[in-house]
């Protein structure tokens, strides 16, 4: 009756490091891809020094269309007012953010070869750098034509 508690403990300890042993390889397995998509989702590849500027003049140039269109209307032009501070808010305070992370955040880097990729990574794999600036682009370039458009049709009716 002993020898046969004697085995079955020792049976339980093998099994119970080989449980352990399993455990901590998927851990270490997970950590060093948790790591590994930390790192690629960290470097800077350049499109929002492309696309950041262009967003700004997109917008700046509809709110100009629209003070334009909109300038005997003095409610109006106080809507435009809040919708550039709303605007200011919307561009600086990621800016701000992106250069503390470049301050503080090792992890972030810039590397001169994947600025000057013609492919850039995304969550769901790799596209071209001219499609992602299309994605970047496409609302703020709806917006300016949408409301050109719409001062074109104001102008053009006399409202």
């Amino acid at each position: 009756m002993e020898m046969l508690e004697l085995a079955r403990s020792e049976f339980i300890e093998l099994e119970n490091n080989e449980v352990l042993n399993r455990l901590n390889t998927v851990q270490t397995e997970r950590q060093s891809n948790k790591s590994d998509v930390a790192f690629i989702a960290d470097y800077d590849d350049g499109l929002l020094k492309v696309a950041g500027p262009a967003m700004i003049g997109c917008y700046l140039f509809s709110l100009a269309v629209m003070a334009i269109t909109l300038a005997s209307d003095g409610v109006a032009l106080f809507m435009l007012a809040i919708s550039t501070f709303y605007l200011a808010i919307y561009f600086v305070l990621p800016k701000m953010f992106l250069n503390m992370r470049k301050g503080m955040d090792p992890r972030y880097q810039q590397n001169l070869e994947r600025e000057q990729s013609d492919v850039v990574e995304i969550h769901t794999g790799t596209i071209h750098r001219g499609e992602a600036l299309l994605q970047m682009l496409l609302i703020p370039i709806a917006v300016v034509v949408t409301l050109t458009s719409f001062c074109i049709i104001t102008f053009i009716q006399g409202v």
